[in-house]
């Protein structure tokens, strides 16, 4: 029974880290498509664009589509993930 507690348990983590990327490659694109969609810092809901000066990105639409910031506690489960194979 512990067995099975213990792979549940590990199961349920890999499939966690799964939907983290899943919603962060989702949010990327939301940003790269429609950058009033993307969540901003404080994540409130961006629900109007900002508009775009001289067809460049706003700079808060352009922070939006920056690369999100990797939790540190996916970071070491991939590092230990990783040294363990």
């Amino acid at each position: 029974l512990d067995k099975i507690i213990e792979l549940n348990r590990a199961s349920s983590q890999v499939l966690l880290m799964v939907l983290w990327l899943l919603t962060v490659a989702m949010r990327q694109t939301l940003a790269a498509i429609m950058p009033g969609i993307a969540e901003t810092k404080d994540g409130a809901d961006a629900t109007r664009p900002e508009p775009r000066q001289h067809g460049k990105l706003s700079p808060a639409a352009a922070e939006a589509a920056a690369e999100p910031h990797v939790p540190a506690w996916f970071e070491n489960g991939m590092a230990t993930t990783m040294s363990g194979m």
